[in-house]
């Protein structure tokens, strides 16, 4: 990739596309990895068909592919790269015949160019993950355009994710209860714990901003467990023995010590 780099210091230099196959996992876990194996050759054969002159791709690694398409500069440059980003999409997505079914995953594509999306290599491969991984959140989009506001999208990720850390160590969250009302009496029968992240400035963050960052980061489990100590911890304070809830993150049930947390 540097030499490539050094090759073309002009527009319109070429395309690199960072490719993660999805569900590729969900194979392995049900079908055993022999099957898995057979599908990345399966996957790498199409690759290698729809490949132009000049055009490269590689295996990097587990489900992880790489491409190169050198741009000719003959009109749009990323329509150019679209149309190779559609080529690779749809070579993947061919299924394979397996032993009783036909087996195949989908791919989420992030595409940089050079020189106009980095200064140097490290930096667009860098780029094309950032624009992988947002083809992969976005879920509709099959493949992705690097742009600038991606860089500044992460450096919030990891500011909001080390607020989290000093949250967690410095006793910063609190809890509110949502109360559970019985309709015919209007009685109070319980609460519901709901966790909330105050700032200095007397402003909130809103959960739905922190908690599925939590969950992609592994927070989630210190939070909850916090979360459920404390909820306990302040119900034993009240007056009247009600039931209380505690919202459970689909992360936290894959924990093997859950029942014994709970138990505690």
């Amino acid at each position: 990739l540097a030499r490539m780099c050094k090759r073309h210091t002009q527009e319109p230099g070429f395309a690199l596309f960072a490719i993660d196959l999805d569900r590729f996992k969900d194979i392995n876990d049900i079908y055993g990895h022999g099957v898995g194996d057979q599908l990345l050759v399966h996957v790498s054969g199409h690759l290698k068909e729809v490949l132009l002159e000049g055009e490269f791709v590689a295996r990097l690694g587990g489900d992880e592919f790489v491409a190169i398409m050198p741009l000719s500069g003959n009109g749009d440059t990323r329509q150019e790269a679209a149309l190779m980003a559609a080529r690779l999409r749809d070579a993947i997505v061919r299924p394979m015949q397996g032993e009783h079914t036909q087996l195949g995953c989908g791919a989420s594509i992030g595409v940089a160019l050079w020189p106009s999306d980095a200064d140097e290599a490290n930096a667009l491969i860098n780029n094309a993950d950032l624009a992988m991984y947002r083809a992969k959140a976005a879920l509709a989009d099959e493949f992705c355009f690097y742009d600038h506001s991606m860089d500044e999208a992460v450096r919030e990720r990891r500011r909001m994710t080390q607020g989290i850390r000093e949250a967690l160590e410095n006793d910063e969250f609190q809890l509110h209860y949502q109360p559970q009302i019985l309709l015919g009496t209007n009685e109070v029968t319980g609460y519901e714990a709901l966790i909330r992240w105050p700032q200095a400035d007397g402003s909130f963050v809103s959960p739905a901003s922190f908690i599925p960052l939590a969950e992609d980061t592994g927070l989630i489990l210190p939070l909850g467990e916090w979360v459920l100590r404390k909820a306990c911890e302040e119900a034993m304070q009240w007056a009247s023995p009600l039931r209380l809830a505690v919202n459970l993150s689909p992360v936290q049930l894959g924990q093997t010590d859950l029942p014994n947390m709970v138990a505690q």
